[in-house]
């Protein structure tokens, strides 16, 4: 399948229906990381008890995820072609994983919670953070099963 193939080149409104699929996908899955992502950074800044998720305390971090995103997606949409969709997508969540991992880590170790149960803090927002991952980015983390395998 060629993905950027059209009848007519100067037809620009007539997008190859897989690439087009691929980048609403990529869209979309970046969509839910960043909102993961935001939710536990509020859970961590805030403490885990009752966080207001309509606070602008995460701001920052999610700006900063949304410029990594900005200077990585074209290349990973171009690599289709080459790599195939599968493995452009997974490379995308994986991408999308580190990222936000990096980030919270990076909340993690200079803030604190206004809280002094710190721990509990933390505990909760990488619950947030891991959990919300793993079930809007399923291809970022390996699975048991092929991890059993490849022992």
């Amino acid at each position: 399948v060629r993905l950027f193939d059209s009848d007519d080149e100067d037809d620009w409104d007539n997008k190859p229906p897989s690439l087009a699929t691929l980048s609403k996908n990529m869209v979309s899955l970046a969509g839910e990381a960043r909102r993961v992502l935001r939710q536990a950074v509020l859970v961590y800044l805030q403490g885990p008890e009752n966080p207001n998720f309509q606070r602008r305390d995460a701001t920052p971090v999610v700006a900063k995820y949304d410029r990594v995103i900005d200077e990585r997606f074209f290349d990973c949409l171009f690599a289709a072609p080459t790599e195939g969709i599968d493995e452009a997508t997974g490379g995308w969540q994986q991408f999308l994983r580190e990222e936000a991992v990096r980030l919270a880590n990076a909340v993690w170790s200079r803030t604190s919670p206004p809280s002094a149960r710190r721990e509990k803090a933390r505990a909760k927002s990488e619950a947030v953070l891991y959990g919300g991952l793993r079930k809007h980015l399923p291809d970022a983390f390996p699975t048991q099963h092929s991890k059993e395998r490849s022992s």
